[in-house]
Protein backbone atom coordinates (compact mmCIF):
# COMPACT_ATOMS: atom_id res chain seq x y z
CA UNK A 1 0.00 0.00 0.00
CA UNK A 2 1.51 3.48 -0.71
CA UNK A 3 2.34 5.56 2.26
CA UNK A 4 0.22 9.14 1.77
CA UNK A 5 1.88 12.42 3.89
CA UNK A 6 -0.30 15.63 3.56
CA UNK A 7 1.62 18.75 4.60
CA UNK A 8 -0.47 21.89 5.92
CA UNK A 9 0.75 24.65 5.78
CA UNK A 10 0.09 25.79 8.91
CA UNK A 11 0.38 24.89 12.85
CA UNK A 12 -3.45 25.18 13.02
CA UNK A 13 -5.69 21.96 14.94
CA UNK A 14 -8.84 22.87 13.35
CA UNK A 15 -7.37 22.86 9.84
CA UNK A 16 -5.76 19.59 10.55
CA UNK A 17 -9.10 17.96 12.02
CA UNK A 18 -11.13 19.35 8.72
CA UNK A 19 -8.38 17.77 6.65
CA UNK A 20 -8.59 14.42 8.48
CA UNK A 21 -12.41 14.05 8.50
CA UNK A 22 -12.23 14.74 4.43
CA UNK A 23 -9.72 12.60 3.80
CA UNK A 24 -11.75 9.90 5.61
CA UNK A 25 -14.57 10.47 2.89
CA UNK A 26 -12.05 8.91 0.19
CA UNK A 27 -11.29 5.88 1.88
CA UNK A 28 -9.04 3.30 0.32
CA UNK A 29 -8.20 5.94 -2.15
CA UNK A 30 -6.19 7.75 0.24
CA UNK A 31 -5.12 5.13 1.80
CA UNK A 32 -4.02 5.70 5.64
CA UNK A 33 -2.90 8.82 4.77
CA UNK A 34 -0.76 11.17 7.58
CA UNK A 35 -1.67 14.86 8.17
CA UNK A 36 1.61 17.24 9.43
CA UNK A 37 1.37 20.63 10.56
CA UNK A 38 4.67 22.63 9.20
CA UNK A 39 5.02 26.42 9.81
CA UNK A 40 5.32 28.47 6.54
CA UNK A 41 4.84 32.31 6.07
CA UNK A 42 1.04 34.25 6.26
CA UNK A 43 -0.38 37.04 5.51
CA UNK A 44 -1.39 39.77 8.31
CA UNK A 45 -5.56 39.97 6.93
CA UNK A 46 -5.38 39.18 3.36
CA UNK A 47 -8.22 40.90 1.26
CA UNK A 48 -9.83 39.78 -1.96
CA UNK A 49 -7.21 38.32 -4.84
CA UNK A 50 -4.33 38.09 -1.64
CA UNK A 51 -6.65 35.14 -0.28
CA UNK A 52 -6.38 32.63 -2.64
CA UNK A 53 -2.82 33.86 -3.44
CA UNK A 54 -2.14 32.91 0.03
CA UNK A 55 -3.69 29.65 0.15
CA UNK A 56 -1.64 28.80 -2.91
CA UNK A 57 1.79 30.27 -1.55
CA UNK A 58 0.75 27.78 1.80
CA UNK A 59 0.24 24.78 -0.41
CA UNK A 60 3.65 25.21 -2.07
CA UNK A 61 5.73 25.86 0.81
CA UNK A 62 3.93 23.45 2.50
CA UNK A 63 4.98 20.50 0.09
CA UNK A 64 8.46 22.16 -0.59
CA UNK A 65 9.03 20.94 3.29
CA UNK A 66 8.19 17.26 2.31
CA UNK A 67 12.35 16.69 2.27
CA UNK A 68 13.59 13.83 0.12
CA UNK A 69 10.33 11.05 -0.28
CA UNK A 70 10.47 7.32 0.68
CA UNK A 71 9.58 4.33 -1.73
CA UNK A 72 5.93 4.47 -2.61
CA UNK A 73 5.01 7.83 -1.01
CA UNK A 74 2.41 10.28 -2.58
CA UNK A 75 2.94 13.79 -0.78
CA UNK A 76 0.15 16.72 -0.98
CA UNK A 77 0.80 20.10 0.24
CA UNK A 78 -2.12 21.90 1.31
CA UNK A 79 -3.07 25.64 1.83
CA UNK A 80 -5.54 27.60 3.68
CA UNK A 81 -5.99 31.34 3.72
CA UNK A 82 -8.79 32.98 5.69
CA UNK A 83 -9.72 36.18 3.98
CA UNK A 84 -12.68 38.69 3.20
CA UNK A 85 -13.38 38.94 -0.50
CA UNK A 86 -15.80 41.67 -2.32
CA UNK A 87 -17.90 40.11 -4.63
CA UNK A 88 -20.88 41.90 -6.58
CA UNK A 89 -20.27 45.22 -4.51
CA UNK A 90 -20.70 42.70 -1.21
CA UNK A 91 -17.91 41.84 1.49
CA UNK A 92 -17.78 38.79 2.56
CA UNK A 93 -15.34 36.36 5.24
CA UNK A 94 -14.56 32.91 3.39
CA UNK A 95 -11.22 30.74 3.24
CA UNK A 96 -9.28 29.35 0.33
CA UNK A 97 -7.81 25.56 0.17
CA UNK A 98 -5.57 24.65 -1.82
CA UNK A 99 -4.29 21.14 -2.60
CA UNK A 100 -0.69 20.37 -4.57
CA UNK A 101 0.69 16.73 -5.39
CA UNK A 102 4.36 16.29 -5.34
CA UNK A 103 3.79 15.64 -9.21
CA UNK A 104 2.50 19.06 -9.95
CA UNK A 105 -1.39 18.27 -10.00
CA UNK A 106 -2.93 20.84 -8.06
CA UNK A 107 -6.69 21.97 -7.24
CA UNK A 108 -8.71 24.24 -4.96
CA UNK A 109 -11.72 25.37 -3.35
CA UNK A 110 -13.45 28.30 -1.60
CA UNK A 111 -15.16 27.72 2.11
CA UNK A 112 -19.07 29.52 1.87
CA UNK A 113 -19.33 32.98 1.56
CA UNK A 114 -20.92 34.90 4.70
CA UNK A 115 -21.21 38.25 4.40
CA UNK A 116 -19.44 40.17 6.97
CA UNK A 117 -21.06 42.62 9.39
CA UNK A 118 -20.52 46.29 8.34
CA UNK A 119 -18.97 47.26 11.72
CA UNK A 120 -16.72 44.09 11.40
CA UNK A 121 -15.38 45.30 8.69
CA UNK A 122 -14.96 48.88 10.00
CA UNK A 123 -13.44 47.75 12.66
CA UNK A 124 -10.71 45.60 10.67
CA UNK A 125 -9.70 48.51 8.06
CA UNK A 126 -10.18 50.79 10.91
CA UNK A 127 -7.68 49.62 13.63
CA UNK A 128 -5.52 47.41 11.32
CA UNK A 129 -6.39 44.76 13.29
CA UNK A 130 -7.42 41.01 12.03
CA UNK A 131 -10.62 39.16 11.59
CA UNK A 132 -10.00 37.06 14.40
CA UNK A 133 -8.89 39.88 16.38
CA UNK A 134 -12.03 42.01 15.47
CA UNK A 135 -14.63 38.67 16.07
CA UNK A 136 -12.71 37.62 18.90
CA UNK A 137 -13.26 41.17 20.82
CA UNK A 138 -16.76 42.39 19.76
CA UNK A 139 -18.25 38.57 20.58
CA UNK A 140 -16.18 37.67 23.47
CA UNK A 141 -15.20 34.84 21.78
CA UNK A 142 -11.90 33.35 23.30
CA UNK A 143 -9.59 31.22 21.15
CA UNK A 144 -11.35 31.76 18.05
CA UNK A 145 -8.98 29.99 15.76
CA UNK A 146 -9.67 26.78 17.02
CA UNK A 147 -13.56 27.35 18.55
CA UNK A 148 -16.26 28.08 15.40
CA UNK A 149 -13.80 30.91 13.97
CA UNK A 150 -15.79 33.70 12.75
CA UNK A 151 -18.16 31.82 10.87
CA UNK A 152 -19.23 29.61 14.54
CA UNK A 153 -19.35 33.29 15.93
CA UNK A 154 -21.57 35.36 13.78
CA UNK A 155 -23.97 32.15 12.92
CA UNK A 156 -24.07 31.69 16.90
CA UNK A 157 -22.52 28.00 16.34
CA UNK A 158 -24.82 27.18 13.40
CA UNK A 159 -21.66 26.83 11.25
CA UNK A 160 -18.50 26.62 12.45
CA UNK A 161 -15.09 27.11 10.67
CA UNK A 162 -14.38 23.40 10.91
CA UNK A 163 -17.51 22.36 8.74
CA UNK A 164 -16.80 24.97 5.98
CA UNK A 165 -12.76 23.87 5.78
CA UNK A 166 -14.29 20.39 5.93
CA UNK A 167 -16.50 20.81 3.08
CA UNK A 168 -13.67 22.97 1.29
CA UNK A 169 -11.22 20.52 1.77
CA UNK A 170 -13.84 17.66 0.21
CA UNK A 171 -14.72 19.53 -2.73
CA UNK A 172 -10.24 20.09 -3.43
CA UNK A 173 -9.53 16.72 -3.56
CA UNK A 174 -12.31 15.26 -5.04
CA UNK A 175 -10.53 16.01 -8.58
CA UNK A 176 -7.52 14.41 -7.64
CA UNK A 177 -9.43 11.07 -7.81
CA UNK A 178 -12.93 11.88 -10.27
CA UNK A 179 -11.67 11.06 -13.36
CA UNK A 180 -13.79 12.05 -16.23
Amino acid sequence: MRTVRILLGSMNETKKQAIQEAILSFGEMLGEATVECVEVDSIDQPFNEDVKKGGISRARNALALAGEKVEDELCYGIGIEGGIVKYQGTWYITAYCHVIRDDGEEHGAWTSFLECPMNVLDSIKREGQSLGNVVERMRTEKHWETSGGAFGTLTSGRYTRFQALRDAMILSFSPFFTKT
